[in-house]
């Protein structure tokens, strides 16, 4: 937010925003809006480039491909749109939907599109033709939120029926995950594909094994509607927000909350040196990627590590010169 305050200005007062999202380089950003219309800015000066016309109901959803060449947006017209992001120009409508369109996602190779509606289903497109493949059914009631896997091999969706689904999207079969009590409102997956996690209007953000379906962790500090969920690329640190824009980030090595300074791309070099309140009285520690710069000191400070297929290691003792092949293993806290 810091990084565009132009731009964050015109979507706190354009009265009618309904879905954000920001290119892979960050040069801009793109949203959805009341008036049926996708509005394009340049993120560094607020600058609007682009008003994308041809919904004819409000746009409630926007995402960009991975590699930022085409624009995707759905409309309560039923409709899901892809357009040229160069140019403005409308490239396909994809028609299929029979209610509101709620939600949309692009896989992460940009072969297909996924799109969640208040019709209970969520449909997949090839994105380069926008034929419609699949149908995937079993919500009871309208989707909220759709998702695609890093890999591709499977989706994800929430809904107004309180549940997550997995879908496995080459043959569609999908699994449940049962746990919020009221409807769910925002979902993420990790990088690594192994974690699902979920916001909901229960307040409640919960993190599922992907593969399993097993609830790990249900994260309770949201006095309101979850409306956004992320995790940090090496999973040290899950950041929610809800409904009035308060943002909590947990620690996912303990499942606690931090308090602290972060990084404005929310990555993995993150500290938290402020003191610990929590119920064990210990001070809290640092957390890095290992040999990845960290905090400004030549003192070795206890710290989690995360390996690159994102276990978590016990603490260890690290310093901005060290390596993987030489930190010391410490107990644990």
């Amino acid at each position: 937010v810091q990084q565009w305050p132009a731009v964050i200005n015109i979507l706190e007062n354009s009265g009618g925003v309904r879905g954000v999202s920001v290119s892979p380089d960050g040069r801009w950003i793109v949203a959805g809006s009341w008036d049926k219309t996708v509005r394009v800015w340049d993120a560094a000066t607020g600058v609007q480039q682009s008003v994308l016309e041809g919904h004819t109901h409000q746009v409630t959803a926007v995402a960009i491909s991975p590699g930022g060449q085409w624009i995707v947006s759905g409309s309560w017209d039923q409709t899901v749109r892809v357009w040229d992001a160069a140019t403005g120009v409308q490239q396909s409508v994809l028609e299929g939907h029979t209610e509101r369109v709620t939600s949309v996602a692009v896989s992460s190779g940009g072969r297909w599109i996924v799109s969640g509606s208040n019709d209970k289903t969520v449909r997949v497109w090839d994105a380069t033709t926008g034929v419609q493949g699949s149908v995937l059914e079993g919500h009871t009631v309208g989707v909220t939120e759709v998702a695609v896997s890093p890999d591709g091999r499977w989706i994800v969706s929430g809904s107004n029926d309180k549940t997550v689904r997995v879908w496995d999207a080459a043959t569609g079969v999908q699994q449940l995950l049962k746990g919020h009590t009221d409807r769910v409102t925002a979902l993420a997956v990790s990088l690594d594909g192994r974690w699902i996690v979920s916001g909901s209007e229960d307040s409640t953000v919960r993190v599922w094994d992907a593969a399993s379906g097993v609830q790990q962790v249900v994260l309770q500090g949201h006095t309101s509607r979850v409306t956004a969920v992320e995790v940090s690329a090496d999973k040290l640190i899950i950041k929610s927000t809800n409904d009035f824009g308060v943002s909590i980030r947990w620690r996912t090595s303990t499942w606690k909350r931090v308090d602290g300074h972060f990084d404005d791309d929310f990555d993995s070099n993150y500290t938290d040196s402020d003191s610990d309140d929590d119920s064990d009285g210990n001070t809290d520690n640092y957390a890095v990627s290992c040999g990845t710069p960290g905090p400004p000191t030549t003192t070795a400070l206890p710290c989690r590590l995360a390996t690159a297929a994102g276990a978590m290691s016990a603490d260890v003792a690290w310093t901005p010169a060290s390596t993987p092949g030489n930190c010391t293993s410490m107990p644990l806290y």
